[in-house]
């Protein structure tokens, strides 16, 4: 197969650039005054408290024992996929904010997660074969990580791509400008999301961006993506398509003939693995190769 790196390496600088290139030619109206007012002109104000979620790193990178674990303010050990609430609040323009745990920073390799066997599911680096795996198709394009309080259910075949869930919580590519550490969590709003079929499996690929992102009160549809960054979907389409090819694999593809459904279809498939989440959680004996403990 064709060498994609090079090309998709330069559309994800293209793409992360497209907001200042992009911003040249958009009217964004009179400047506010005021160095507060300033940074919310364009950013999202949200309603309700601040999550407090602290992380420790163990081992080292590139090691089979590194993690990062995480903990409440009160210094107890918690779960990111159970015990970090999905909901966020509410944006000042009304849409519903989400918690994102990023699990790749943007431009790296190392393929981490957050580990559903592990109790307490720490972020560690997955393997194959006892071997740490890393993404030889090229770096990440953009911050990656999971929802929260998500899951999607392998028994269930989805409607509309006629293919099971991938048995993982809900993924999540973050479009916005800034570089997230591993373990960081975000409150990001929803644009849209493109459902790849990965080896036979339905693997939701959620975009959202930072509510601190200055782009995120204009970015709100899969075509404000085209217009605020441009190239940025081409180049995700691009690399989840074909970033398995690197190691011998088949290409994937995506439902919907790889068109991003909008906000509020995204928002649908939010919910419906939130609804498999607690069934997964109020059933624990169900799902033996899952690990369910919560800290709270």
């Amino acid at each position: 197969p064709r060498n994609h790196h090079n090309e998709v390496e330069m559309l994800s600088r293209i793409a992360l650039r497209g907001v200042s290139q992009s911003r040249k030619n958009v009217s964004t109206g009179p400047k506010a005054s005021g160095k507060s007012t300033s940074r919310l002109y364009a950013s999202l104000s949200v309603s309700g408290a601040p999550l407090d979620v602290k992380k420790k790193v163990l081992s080292t990178e590139g090691t089979p024992e590194f993690r990062v674990l995480f903990f409440d303010k009160t210094n107890k050990r918690i779960s990111p996929w159970h015990d970090i609430p999905l909901i966020a609040g509410k944006a000042s323009d009304g849409s519903t904010i989400l918690n994102f745990v990023n699990e790749i920073p943007r431009l790296t390799r190392a393929k981490m997660e957050i580990n559903t066997k592990e109790e307490l599911n720490p972020i560690a680096q997955d393997t194959k074969n006892g071997k740490l795996r890393f993404i030889n198709y090229s770096a990440v394009l953009f911050n990656y990580g999971a929802l929260p309080q998500t899951w999607e259910d392998p028994a269930d075949i989805h409607p509309d791509t006629g293919k099971p869930g991938d048995g993982d919580p809900v993924d999540v590519i973050d479009i916005s400008t800034a570089r997230l550490e591993r373990g960081e969590v975000a409150q990001v709003k929803v644009v849209g999301a493109l459902a790849l079929i990965d080896e036979g499996e339905t693997d939701w690929k959620v975009l959202v961006i930072n509510v601190n992102d200055k782009d995120a009160s204009q970015i709100n549809t899969p075509e404000d993506i085209e217009k605020y960054k441009p190239g940025a979907l081409d180049a995700i389409r691009d690399f989840y398509a074909n970033y398995k090819t690197a190691d011998g694999k088949p290409a994937n593809y995506f439902g919907f003939d790889g068109a991003v459904k909008d906000a509020a279809y995204a928002l649908k498939v939010i919910h419906e693995a939130h609804a498999s989440w607690k069934k997964l959680i109020a059933n624990p004996s169900a799902y033996p190769k899952y690990s369910v403990k919560r800290g709270n």
